[in-house]
């Protein structure tokens, strides 16, 4: 690859001030908006009669925006991964294990507690009946906390990822090793598809023997899940590519996301599931491809201004806070209103509309807990 290290002022490994990163503001900023894209559509699955069949044109733009929305947990990985992995930012090994990840281990068991809480509440049956939904659900976590489960155990390997990046050619070969293992695991979707349509036996079957025996089964072991994109984050923030090789990454994130769906589609009618919600997580090259080059692309635009307008800054400081809170409204509205089934209208104004009007309650809330002591320490 013809790229230079990505040099920034102050940012050398004996600075002892952490650097502000513009571009990275822009991401937290406006990735939330696309998390709560997926969270709404598939609200409006689970209640949604009939939800559309994968040949009909209303499941082909609702794959487009779930696919395009996909991007949202890689950017935010990607976004800590360029922070925590940066080996010219301070890090203080103490500070890491005695703050950060108690912090986020605080938020993960409160929140659990509070949207234990709201299920209980929001199911009907006996008041033993409620205190056993409140204590399963405090245990396992409501479904959007996953994040922080996978947080955690990111953050836990902060000290080893950095000793990956230090060197970086190192850095690089662990980024070429992530995109084969995440092409080598679309390779093997894509056979078990084949197979699963035409049947398996015969040349087919044979062949998906030995790629399930083979190297490509490589992939099965080796799926780092959405730690990955920590590596891949820190990569793509600190490499200055030349011209030739950013549109190279451009046109490969436009093939990604026309692959994705394309697949996503494809694999739904031919086996007449919907695979239009499924969350990849680190298995979807086309995701991939499509968070990668929108990463490389807003640090292109943004990377040159001197600082955040003041509306991002604050969406971007309340990105956390918008996450954890956006749920609740979702469960509330989901469990006592009618939701509308799929269709053009749904996706292109009634969608649009929630996602929306989700992102302000929850950024209002979030605002609000910050100015009050304790619930600021939970946003």
């Amino acid at each position: 690859m013809s790229a230079k290290t990505l040099k920034r002022s102050g940012g050398g490994r004996k600075s002892g001030k952490k650097q502000r990163i513009i571009f990275l503001d822009y991401l937290r900023a406006f990735a939330p908006i696309l998390v709560i894209t997926i969270h709404v559509i598939s609200r409006v699955q689970n209640y949604s009669d009939p939800f559309p069949d994968p040949c009909t044109s209303d499941f082909f733009w609702l794959a487009v925006l779930i696919r395009i929305s996909r991007i949202a947990v890689p950017i935010f990985c990607m976004i800590s991964g360029a922070l925590f992995l940066d080996p010219r930012r301070p890090f203080d090994m103490k500070k890491h294990f005695t703050k950060t990840i108690p912090r986020v281990v605080f938020i993960y068991l409160v929140w659990s507690l509070i949207y234990a809480a709201a299920v209980a509440a929001a199911e009907s049956g006996t008041p033993h009946d409620r205190l056993v939904i409140y204590v399963r659900e405090s245990l396992v976590g409501y479904w959007h906390l996953w994040y922080f489960k996978m947080l955690i155990a990111a953050y836990l390997l902060v000290p080893l990822l950095r000793k990956i990046t230090e060197k970086r050619s190192l850095a690089r070969y662990a980024a070429g090793l992530i995109m084969f293992i995440v092409s080598m695991h679309t390779l093997t979707v894509l056979f078990e598809t084949v197979v699963a349509v035409r049947g398996g036996n015969g040349l087919l079957g044979s062949l998906r023997t030995t790629v399930d025996a083979s190297i490509v089964n490589i992939a099965g072991f080796m799926d780092l899940g959405f730690i990955a994109y920590f590596i891949i984050g820190y990569v793509l923030a600190t490499e200055k590519f030349s011209k030739k090789w950013k549109w190279l990454i451009y046109g490969l994130g436009i093939a990604g996301l026309i692959m994705t769906i394309v697949f996503t589609v494809g694999r739904s009618r031919a086996l007449g599931t919907d695979f239009a919600l499924e969350n990849d997580g680190l298995g979807d090259l086309g995701i991939f491809l499509f968070a990668s080059a929108a990463f490389v692309w807003v640090r292109e635009v943004i990377g040159n201004r001197k600082k955040v307008g003041r509306t991002v800054s604050f969406m971007a400081k309340h990105s956390l806070g918008i996450y954890v809170i956006h749920a609740l409204p979702i469960l509330l509205f989901s469990r006592f209103f009618e939701m509308p089934p799929y269709n053009m209208p749904s996706m292109f104004v009634i969608i649009p509309g929630s996602v929306l009007m989700i992102y302000g309650f929850s950024l209002l809330v979030s605002w609000l807990f910050s100015k009050i002591p304790l619930l600021n320490k939970v946003v």
